[in-house]
């Protein structure tokens, strides 16, 4: 699952399935006189529906999160096993 994390005015918001070069599209547009309010989700679980006033000004960052449900987050492999490092025997 993909998904967008937000950081605005020192709080996190997500917007599910959504690339965060559209949404930092999205911002750009509102902040050059397009639409401005971001819908986005406040919580966890099945969170509430958010809007978002994106005005200059405002504390905003954009996170990129890959949920991977087979892999690590630090690359590791899946089932647990990993190359010997250099210098090491394996």
């Amino acid at each position: 699952m993909r998904r967008v994390r937000l950081v605005y005015g020192g709080r996190e918001f997500t917007i599910p399935e959504a690339e965060s070069a559209d949404i930092r599209r999205r911002i750009e547009a509102a902040l050059t006189g397009g639409d401005p309010w971001l819908r986005a989700v406040s919580g966890h679980g099945r969170g509430t529906a958010a809007h978002l006033l994106i005005t200059p000004g405002t504390p905003l960052v954009v996170l990129d999160e890959t949920a991977e449900p087979d892999g690590d987050p630090h690359g590791r492999p899946a089932d647990g096993t990993a190359q010997p490092g250099p210098g090491t025997t394996g």
